[in-house]
């Protein structure tokens, strides 16, 4: 009589053959949809020898054909397995049933111990290593091509519990820094000289900075983006995706609202700005728009900007950064009216003061847009103004990247 086959432990990847648009595959499809592009789906399929499956369709369609496929040769290769063990079965012709309702176990055969031992334990150890890997597997990802194509395309977990942009990210980096300067260094443009704040002037300097409404206003915005992509933080996204949201989110909560949105608030408050006192007084140090030397027209195109950024820039990069976690299908859309604005607004507030030899920066009123190269000159116009360049490099990257993904998408 044939031998009853124990099930082996490799048997738990048998996936019984099912129609694909069950309910149970729902989260699958909309999974491998959201982290793949249509190309990927196509070139999977292609790697497994797909015929008869349309490139034109849609990306769903795509993916429920690649699942059905994955499935179906799962099965035949496992029904061609039990027929092997089916064929190469012993038959007992004159032995008893004793033995028929349980499965053999070549441990339990004397007849094997004495030349098995050492192949079988040889064997438990390794299937021993082989479980602590797939452990290990499972707890990356619960699908095997999930996970591939996941490497292969080199998408990362989020090394931050509340953004997908890394807390070493350049942007975060660049405008907290330049948040923080402030604290550290005074200016004056009546003598044109920069000095470092002595040290015991650090506890009221710091005290004066933090206790300020644009930290309450920063924090707000971190808090709703946070709030509407906490479910995606722990998604796989690429170093360049990561970087991408972390430009629009931390230029949103830093630049737009507290630095230039609040600080830079010119004449519509008596202060000179919202908030940030401390980057108020270098902002007048820097740029003679932000304070009252200048003429209305000059103040009013200041302002004008700095608002817009303030209610409209930042809006923008807070939608821009939750569709690129949530990978929306508008997310790219606005991510380019975001852009836009970025770049119009820094050549609209540097272009026409250059054109007119740059009355407005320092040196102020001297008609010249290369000064000198002393600390204070570095500070305040070699930094300060050529900075706004990044503002108009970095969104046009930006923007040649959306363009080229949505040519490639077509």
């Amino acid at each position: 009589m044939p031998r009853s086959k124990t099930p082996s432990k490799t048997d738990h990847y048998f996936v019984p053959e099912v129609p694909i648009t069950l309910d149970d595959d729902a989260d699958w499809i909309k999974k491998i949809s959201r982290k793949f592009t249509k190309n990927d789906i196509v070139e999977k399929l292609n790697t497994i020898n797909v015929d008869s499956y349309n490139p034109k369709a849609s990306k769903k369609k795509l993916v429920e054909t690649l699942l059905y496929n994955l499935r179906e040769q799962i099965d035949d290769a496992v029904d061609q397995e039990d027929g092997d063990d089916d064929a190469g079965g012993a038959i007992d012709e004159g032995g008893e049933d004793e033995e028929e309702d349980e499965p053999y176990d070549p441990q339990e055969d004397p007849a094997y111990r004495s030349s098995l031992d050492g192949d079988l334990e040889e064997e438990e150890e390794n299937n021993e290593e082989e479980e602590e890997e797939e452990d290990e597997d499972e707890d990356e990802d619960d699908d095997t091509f999930v996970a591939r194509m996941q490497k292969k395309l080199g998408l990362t977990n989020s090394n931050s519990n509340y953004f997908i942009s890394n807390w070493t990210d350049p942007t975060l980096l660049f405008c907290g820094g330049t948040l923080m300067s402030v604290v550290f260094v005074r200016g004056d443009s009546s003598t044109n000289t920069l000095s470092f704040v002595p040290m015991k002037e650090y506890p009221s300097q710091l005290y004066k900075h933090f206790v300020d409404p644009a930290f309450v206003a920063g924090a707000l915005f971190l808090f709703v983006a946070y709030y509407m992509t906490k479910d995606y933080v722990h998604d796989r996204f690429s170093a360049t995706q990561r970087r991408e949201a972390g430009w629009y989110l931390w230029n949103g909560a830093i630049i737009h609202v507290m630095m230039d949105g609040m600080a830079g608030g010119g004449w519509l408050s008596e202060s000179g700005g919202w908030g940030l006192k401390l980057m108020n007084e270098n902002y007048q140090v820097l740029d003679k728009r932000f304070s009252r030397e200048a003429t209305k027209g000059d103040i009013a195109v200041a302002a004008t900007v700095t608002q817009t950024e303030l209610c409209v820039h930042s809006v923008l990069t807070l939608y821009a950064y939750v569709g690129l976690c949530k990978r929306a299908r508008w997310a790219d859309s606005v991510a380019l009216i975001a852009l836009s604005f970025q770049l119009f607004g820094a050549i609209m507030f540097i272009g026409p003061d250059l054109m007119l030899g740059c009355p407005n920066m320092q040196p102020f009123d001297q008609l010249t847009c290369t000064p000198g190269i002393s600390w204070f000159e570095v500070f305040y116009f070699w930094f300060g103004v050529t900075v706004n360049v990044v503002w108009i490099i970095i969104p046009m990257i930006l923007m040649k990247n959306i363009i080229q993904r949505s040519i490639q998408n077509n």
